[in-house]
């Protein structure tokens, strides 16, 4: 990639991040100088780098194996290829509900349609969306009784 343009470009985003914080008095203080260079640096260091994305892939796999055991248990007899689509599908409608917090019924709509599209019917992407729901929020209440009981919450 030529230096120039990548610096233009940095130039570019960090200059449009700066116009958007001015009309956020919230983010006035938030210094966004070097922005560009400390990524580079975060990306030059290939063992974290490599170890997070394994990591993650690690993670996404857990999910599928997550949506095939759930949706065995549902009665669905389904290959691992189709829980990986369902789980990749669904997960992508949830990212891209990130501006709705919880990504309430974003996640339940793309866990339908990615069972649908892989020909389930839309009862099944629904529980398994709604499992997958108690399991996050089992975990966040499972979360909160143990900071609560570590001493650290404060009222």
């Amino acid at each position: 990639m030529d230096f120039t343009a990548a610096h233009d470009r940095r130039r570019l985003i960090e200059g449009l991040i700066k116009r958007i914080a001015a009309r956020l008095p919230a983010m006035a203080t938030v210094s966004l100088d070097g922005l560009h260079t400390y990524a580079i640096e975060i990306y030059r260091r290939r063992r974290p780098m490599t170890i997070s994305y394994v990591l993650h892939l690690l993670a996404w796999m857990l999910g599928t194996i997550e949506s095939w055991a759930v949706l065995h248990a549902l009665g669905f007899d389904v290959p691992w290829s189709t829980a990986l689509v369902v789980e990749s599908l669904g997960m992508a409608g949830r990212s891209a509900g990130f501006a709705v917090p919880g990504a309430l019924v974003i996640q339940e709509t793309g866990f339908v349609l990615a069972a649908v599209a892989m020909g389930l019917p839309e009862s099944a992407g629904l529980a398994l969306s709604l499992i997958k729901r108690v399991r996050e929020v089992s975990t966040g209440l499972i979360g909160l009784a143990l900071w609560h009981h570590s001493g650290r919450a404060r009222a």
